[in-house]
């Protein structure tokens, strides 16, 4: 029989009597003396994009959208709200997502839903914090600069995450080193897609072979009159656009006999 024996605490249980992730100076009341509860958030980790300040969490708003929400808002004074996250009081998860203004994940909170839910007793309106609720620096990771972090597509949606590029009708995306490179070299079927149905273009039909000749070289066909270097011929053959085809005519004159 072996004798287990345990050493320390458990993390919940270590930082449930200190103010982290908060640090030890913030009171966490609001400018209208609403006490938030230090033992209610266990941990966090945020990673705003362009965000180079000291954190806080800067205000929570009680609102009805229908039913009733709060809103948990992270910033500085200048940046009263750079992202937040939408909880219902009577139903808190354990792990609160916030997202920045642009939609893009900036973080998240590890929370006691029982403790938290003292939020059920907050009365509708916005409740600031200022800077009595700031974070302590371990749990902000600053985020590099110069890179991508969202696309706005024809429509102003942020489109965030993975996204994939994809050339179409004869558009050409290829990378070269960091760079994106798009090529718009056309699409020769560019007739065939103008058709709401593709079925009713008219397919072309290319002449393969001439009495069983076909093409030369250089994929041409010389349709010339007789010896085409007698400028005394009155026989005619020309492109006529409104066929599309060949005409062949007669020229109405009469031939000069050479003595």
């Amino acid at each position: 029989m072996t004798i287990e024996r345990e050493y320390g605490q458990e993390w919940r249980d270590e930082v449930k009597t200190t103010k982290y992730p908060f640090t030890d100076t913030s009171s966490l009341i609001t400018l209208d003396n609403l006490l938030f509860d230090k033992e209610a958030v266990y941990d966090a980790s945020f990673y705003v994009i362009n965000w180079n300040s000291r954190l806080y969490m800067t205000k929570i708003e009680i609102i009805t959208d229908p039913n009733k929400i709060a809103r948990i808002h992270i910033g500085d004074v200048s940046t009263i709200s750079a992202a937040y996250a939408d909880i219902d009081p009577f139903n808190v998860p354990s792990i609160i997502t916030f997202t920045d203004v642009l939609g893009r994940q900036a973080g998240m909170m590890v929370v006691d839903p029982v403790a938290l839910s003292f939020l059920q007793s907050w009365t509708l309106g916005t409740h600031l914090f200022r800077t009595e609720a700031e974070f302590v620096p371990s749990v902000v990771t600053p985020m590099p600069t110069g890179y991508v972090t969202s696309i706005k597509d024809s429509t102003n949606d942020i489109l965030k995450g993975d996204i994939w590029l994809i050339g179409e009708n004869g558009v050409v995306i290829r990378t070269e080193g960091s760079n994106i490179r798009v090529d718009i070299v056309g699409d020769p079927l560019y007739k065939r897609l103008a058709y709401s149905d593709p079925a009713q273009f008219p397919t072309p039909r290319f002449v393969k072979t001439i009495n069983g000749y076909g093409p030369d070289d250089n994929g041409d066909f010389k349709i010339v009159v007789g010896d085409y270097l007698a400028n005394d011929t009155i026989l005619r053959i020309y492109p006529d656009p409104s066929l599309p085809g060949l005409r062949v005519e007669l020229v109405g004159q009469t031939l000069q006999a050479i003595v």
